[in-house]
């Protein structure tokens, strides 16, 4: 995953599915029950808090290997000001997106570089959980949504939705199932469980809190600037 994107992971899933519905909407919505619908757009909020903190557990299972992969990542929004910290690389790394512009952090060597222009750099072991390959990369046919009802997540009552995509890939028709946990009050998925031909992705939510230090998105006066050929190096 690219630097110059890295700020979408939040929300990975639910603009995923939006971006598979955007394509549908010149078709009507049908009512299939009172529950599960066929239709152009998911039957969920989608907007992130405009401040928050939170950690994400992402992990990936192949269908293939079946050799799991996992990271975890601490996410903080403050406004238009957005930090994440990847602890999966065996190295903190930190993402600000800033106002000022978009910077990497290496804390434990108190350096940084500033992105200027397309996104090179990757990052930790996000990209290994195939959601992009599964959503991006496919035609979507018809995504069906089923409200499951009320269930409780880490102390929080969610709304539980299966969602289920026939996708189209060099001709040949897949079928994912995707079910997802959403905090009305948060307006987010705060869980997510998708299972395909590719493997299983698993998400969550956990320590969420609607407030944050605003010195999370401050670059430490200690830090010393380097060119981003330099960081990248010494993340690798």
């Amino acid at each position: 995953m690219v630097v110059s994107r890295w700020r979408l992971l939040t929300i990975l899933l639910v603009t995923a599915i939006y971006s598979l519905s955007c394509s549908k909407a010149a078709q009507p919505s049908l009512q299939t029950s009172s529950s599960s619908v066929v239709t152009s757009t998911p039957p969920f909020k989608t907007k992130e808090p405009e401040t928050y903190q939170a950690v994400r557990s992402i992990s990936f299972t192949p269908s293939a290997s079946g050799q799991s992969s996992a990271s975890t990542v601490t996410i903080a929004r403050d406004g238009d000001k957005r930090r994440e910290e990847d602890n999966s690389g065996g190295k903190r790394v930190v993402y600000l997106d800033l106002p000022a512009g978009n910077f990497v952090l290496v804390p434990d060597e108190k350096i940084y570089a500033e992105m200027v222009g397309p996104g090179t750099l990757v990052r930790g072991q996000d990209g290994q959980d195939g959601l992009e390959e599964l959503y991006v990369h496919t035609a979507p046919i018809q995504s069906r949504y089923q409200n499951l009802g009320a269930e409780t997540v880490n102390g929080t009552t969610t709304t539980k939705y299966k969602v289920t995509v026939n996708s189209e890939t060099n001709g040949s028709v897949s079928e994912s199932e995707t079910l997802i946990w959403i905090d009305e009050a948060l307006g987010m998925p705060v869980k997510s469980e998708t299972h395909s031909e590719a493997g299983t992705r698993r998400m969550e939510l956990s320590k969420v809190w609607l407030s944050v230090d605003k010195a999370l998105f401050a670059i430490p006066k200690d830090y010393q600037k380097v060119e981003m050929q330099v960081l990248q190096q010494r993340i690798k």
